[in-house]
């Protein structure tokens, strides 16, 4: 009896430790499920911050909608490391910098995004993902 008890209590001590150590791998969710990714949409605005953190960065930007309303839009990009290897840094887009941006936007209608092209004003190309979505 003993013997039996100490198994069990074993195996669920094992079985505590890995749900443990494995839950976080679950918690990261794909984007797929947030955000539509078979389609892009194109929006112009305002830079109000560059939040430059991991896990992903993001974008904000004033958009001022056909009523004359502005809203604040937050668009997702990549962590720090893969932009810090496009050539990014914390100061490349500056509050009040005005810019053309290409996203998957929200499956819930929401004013948020992942980006997938940046312009500046003049047309420039700033930031890319996804290959080329422009045909």
């Amino acid at each position: 009896m003993k013997r039996t008890m100490i198994a069990f209590l074993r195996s669920a001590f094992v079985l505590f430790a890995v749900v443990l150590v494995t839950a976080p791998l679950f918690a990261h969710h794909g984007r797929g499920a947030s955000y539509d990714n078979g389609k892009i949409e194109t929006i112009q605005g305002t830079v109000s911050e560059w939040a430059w953190r991991n896990p992903h960065c993001a974008l904000y930007v004033d958009v001022k909608g056909p009523d004359g309303k502005v809203v604040n839009w937050g668009f997702e990009s990549q962590n720090v490391s893969s932009l810090s290897r496009l050539g990014m840094n914390r100061l490349s887009f500056q509050p009040g910098q005005e810019l053309t941006i290409k996203f998957n936007p929200s499956r819930g209608g929401a004013p948020v995004g992942v980006i997938r092209k940046v312009y500046d004003i003049k047309g420039k190309e700033l930031l890319s993902f996804g290959g080329p979505i422009d045909q």
